[in-house]
């Protein structure tokens, strides 16, 4: 009897034992956890003054730059945001809707930090997903990419079409894409931006397009663009885009500065506003960049365009390129550039985010012609090689020979000629200018006291010789084609593969059967109208 009074006594005492501990550890738990949450509202506070001390760049001198220093401010408070779901996010978005109007949260169907909350439904979206701006006038091109993309290349990522209203892509053309693919789906920009604020015309769709779709890593593809393999397979092998969440391809090498009237005002301003971000100039920038280097007037080829929105701060550079894209201030980019394509990659220098661009700038192919005793028709098309530099990945301007004069037909790709990597480029200049120099102290110890010729090459010139030697010609493309075969280099043009063109082949003849369909179907629907 004792025994069992003494057992009962001692399993009591466990048991109060017991409970005490566990009241101790929620007691422990719950201050540890309630200071945690004081001290993400005193952070959260003190990143929202910071976001406050910057005043409106509309009336600024250099805007860009001031946007820049707003938005990284912004990326910084929008990454707390994330990192603390158990936080209201609500001035969080009024934060960043009174710098950007017209983008409204409670339309857009993915943002970042709202994923992240637990009010969002527990499904997720697609990771990954290609959006496409596509009008009426580029039907044929927006149904052979996306037929192309599901019926050859075998690509089994989600798609969807972004337009501007009916007036920009009419029911009957929806209704020819969706007849194309049925998966395919639409997104009214409309129905998402107040078209009184962004204005969209033409170019200026595509980075609203990006914050609209409903993907979180976001493929932002031109409609007259061609894959020659499937991107899912693809886009993680290079070098970098894991690392930062961008992936950028580089537009044509060139130094024909006739075809880019402000061409020469183009790195001075990116200096300047560079100068107001109170930021120096990236990593990318100074070791990597050819056009930063003074050799070439472009950079970027935005037909296709990788953006991780699931990452805050990209989601804010991604705001800002399409604020770049906005009326109040696309008059002027659109003057010193063209069009959006150099949007994506200066909204990240400009903010302080990494950026990842390919190594290559932009390929050429072209077609042997017979006729011509072995010589080459060179393309129009900008072409960019998979990640191993083997082959090409995917080219812009259609399957046609020519967009601009469609009635050539379609193309027969058969060689690519494809420049050395950017960092063996500028590693041949380190080298040209490390032998000069040494050069010149075996002289006699002095520049001055060397030989010099009337008609020698400065220091610069020498090198953009050597730039010029290593990347495709692109300055004989104004004139048709074949001039733009001439390169400096023969040896580097390769024949495409028998698998490459047998994969150009059914990509061609997707085209001629979707070519009928266009003329029968939509044709029928306009004489209709």
């Amino acid at each position: 009897m004792l025994l069992n009074v003494k057992t009962t006594i001692g399993k009591s005492i466990l048991f109060v034992f017991g409970i005490v501990c566990i009241l101790q550890f929620f007691i422990v738990f719950y201050r540890d956890t309630t200071i945690e949450e004081q001290e993400s509202v005193q952070t959260a506070a003190l990143l929202h003054e910071s976001v406050d001390a910057y005043s409106s760049p509309n009336d600024s001198e250099h805007p860009f730059g001031l946007k820049g220093r707003k938005v990284a401010a912004l990326a910084d408070l929008a990454q707390h945001y994330s990192d603390n779901p158990s936080l209201s996010y609500s001035k969080l978005n009024d934060a960043i809707n009174r710098e950007f109007p017209w983008w409204d949260s409670e339309r857009l169907s993915y943002i970042p930090w709202r994923t992240n909350a637990t009010a969002w439904p527990k499904h997720r979206p697609e990771t990954t997903g290609i959006v496409i701006c596509a009008g009426d006038s580029m039907v044929f091109e927006a149904a052979h990419l996306i037929s192309s993309l599901r019926n050859v290349i075998k690509s089994k990522l989600p798609i969807e079409i972004a337009y501007g209203g009916d007036e920009d892509l009419s029911p009957a053309s929806r209704a020819f894409l969706t007849r194309t693919v049925s998966t395919v789906g639409f997104v009214d920009l409309n129905q998402i931006f107040d078209n009184n604020l962004v204005y969209f015309r033409g170019w200026s769709m595509k980075p609203l397009a990006i914050l609209a779709s409903r993907f979180s890593r976001t493929i932002l593809v031109d409609a007259d663009a061609v894959f020659y393999s499937a991107p899912e397979k693809i886009f993680d092998s290079y070098p970098g885009h894991r690392e930062t969440g961008t992936l950028f391809f580089h537009d044509r090498y060139t130094d024909f500065r006739a075809w880019a009237p402000r061409a020469n005002e183009r790195r001075p301003w990116i200096g300047a506003e560079l100068a107001t971000a109170q930021r120096p100039p990236s990593g990318y920038l100074n070791t990597t960049s050819l056009f930063w280097s003074d050799y070439t007037v472009e950079e970027q080829d935005s037909a296709v365009v990788v953006i991780d929105k699931a990452r805050p701060k990209l989601y804010l550079a991604a705001l800002f390129a399409a604020w770049m894209n906005t009326p109040q201030v696309r008059d002027w980019t659109y003057e010193l550039f063209y069009g959006d394509k150099e949007s994506y990659w200066l909204a990240c220098e400009l903010s302080g985010m990494p950026y990842t661009f390919e190594p290559w700038y932009a390929a050429i192919m072209a077609e042997q012609d017979y006729l011509l005793l072995g010589g080459k028709m060179c393309t129009r098309h900008m072409t960019h090689a998979k990640p191993d530099g083997s082959e090409p990945l995917w080219s812009n301007r259609a399957i046609f020979k020519d967009k601009i004069y469609p009635d050539t037909g379609f193309a027969n790709w058969t060689h690519w000629y494809l420049g050395a990597r950017i960092d063996e480029t500028l590693a041949a200049i380190t080298m040209k200018t490390e032998n000069a120099s040494d050069t010149t102290d075996q002289a006699s110890g002095s520049p001055s006291n060397a030989h010099t010729d009337a008609n020698e090459l400065s220091p610069h010139e020498e090198t953009r010789r050597i730039v010029s030697s290593m990347q495709p010609n692109w300055d004989g493309w104004s004139t048709g084609g074949k001039d733009g075969c001439a390169q400096y280099d023969e040896r580097r043009w390769s024949a495409l593969s028998p698998r490459f063109r047998r994969t150009v082949e059914a990509l061609v003849a997707e085209a001629e059967i979707l070519n009928i369909r266009h003329a029968t179907e939509l044709g029928s629907a306009e004489e209709e109208t």
